[in-house]
């Protein structure tokens, strides 16, 4: 093998090598990546439902609390006067209406009993025992706190702000301020997201909502009035992940838990596929990009390598061993040198053997003339 090959196949191999672990690395490299941007967008998702809910929480926690001290309610209760309570309702919710962007505003109100006192939206119902199912309420009752939790009614999943009644030391009852979840579908939009509630079928006996509502992600329904038709129908055939593709939409859903903290639903937060396969291309491209540049700098540093190791390693040696042959094949031309380029290892060795060869031709003359004086010497003698 020649010296070239020796010198250049190793690098060569480790160049071959070189790329293809770069392949590989940045292979699992841009896969990374994309779970990562993919978990970054699934948090920015989330962020809505947690950011949504959280207000809506905090909205009806805080109406509940301004409600209990409203003098009308607290006159309705003590004198058990429901119209006390409805003029004075009304009155609150037409204010309510009018400087708020709430126009569906639902209040109930209770008595010390855990009796439904007054429906702002259903006057003509009132007096039933809630105390059996209405947990939240029994718990305002027992600790004279204010609360807020997501329950499951009649409508699906509600959120609601209820707060104690207390005058005097007495406690005369409580009021809820309640709020459900079709705003966020409507203003989803601005976000340039879709938002779907869905609860398991079996709380359809309660949730009568959701009995006329399509099913989706295997034993689901759909737990609003209005929704994003084209996303309904993806999920239809879908599994609940807690975040996934269908083929338009990249989907997030987080679990929505009651007073109980059991899961009563899930809040699902969607957008489209091609919003989210845009910033996952862009993170690609970056990494494309990194590739590259590492791809040319190396050609480049391979280039400089083997223009190096051929212009100052290969060519002096080759021109030594042209110089060594013509010394062995030819007449043996001692006047001849090699050329000495460089001070380095190579030149030295030139210089060394240039040395050699004026030490060889020092000798040959030495021998010369010594042959010569032999001859004239016997020749000097034959004569006489």
């Amino acid at each position: 093998m020649s010296l070239s090959k020796k010198i250049y196949l190793p690098i060569i191999i480790a160049g071959i090598v070189g790329f293809i672990v770069a392949v590989v690395v940045v292979y699992f490299q841009t896969q990374k990546l994309k779970e990562e941007v993919l978990n970054e967008k699934a948090k920015s998702l989330s962020q809505y439902w947690k950011f949504k809910s959280k207000a809506k929480a905090s909205i009806g926690i805080t109406n509940a609390i301004t409600l209990s001290g409203n003098g009308a309610i607290i006159e309705a209760l003590k004198t058990n006067n429901r119209e006390i309570a409805i003029k004075g309702l009304n009155e609150f919710v037409g204010k309510f209406k009018k400087y708020t962007k709430f126009k569906n505003v639902k209040i109930h109100i209770h008595d010390k009993n855990v009796h439904s006192f007054l429906r702002n939206w259903r006057v003509d119902k009132w007096g039933d025992d809630l105390s059996g199912f209405r947990h939240t309420i029994n718990w305002v009752k027992a600790n004279k706190k204010p609360l807020k939790a997501i329950e499951v009614g009649r409508a699906g999943l509600v959120v609601r702000g209820i707060a104690p009644i207390i005058e005097d030391g007495e406690y005369l009852g409580s009021v809820e301020f309640i709020q459900g979840f079709n705003s966020l579908q409507k203003v989803a939009h601005k976000f340039k997201v879709s938002f779907l509630i869905v609860m398991d079928n079996s709380f359809s006996n309660i949730a009568t909502l959701i009995q006329k509502t399509p099913q989706i992600l295997g034993h689901y329904k759909v737990a609003l009035k209005k929704w994003d038709t084209q996303l309904v129908d993806e999920l239809k055939n879908a599994t609940l992940k807690k975040q996934f593709f269908t083929k338009n939409y990249f989907v997030v859903s987080m679990p929505v838990k009651d007073f109980s903290n059991h899961i009563v639903g899930y809040a699902l937060v969607a957008q489209k596929r091609d919003i989210v396969e845009a910033v996952l291309n862009k993170s690609s491209k970056i990494v494309m990009m990194q590739f590259v540049l590492f791809f040319v700098l190396s050609v480049i540093f391979f280039a400089i390598v083997v223009f190096s190791i051929n212009r100052f390693v290969l060519t002096p040696i080759y021109d030594i061993q042209e110089e060594a042959i013509d010394l062995s094949e030819g007449d043996g031309d001692l006047t001849k040198e090699i050329k000495i380029v460089s001070e380095d290892e190579i030149g030295i060795t030139a210089k060394a053997i240039n040395s050699f060869i004026k030490k060889v031709k020092e000798i040959i003359n030495d021998i010369k003339s010594i042959s010569k004086d032999e001859i004239s010497y016997f020749r000097i003698r034959d004569r006489f």
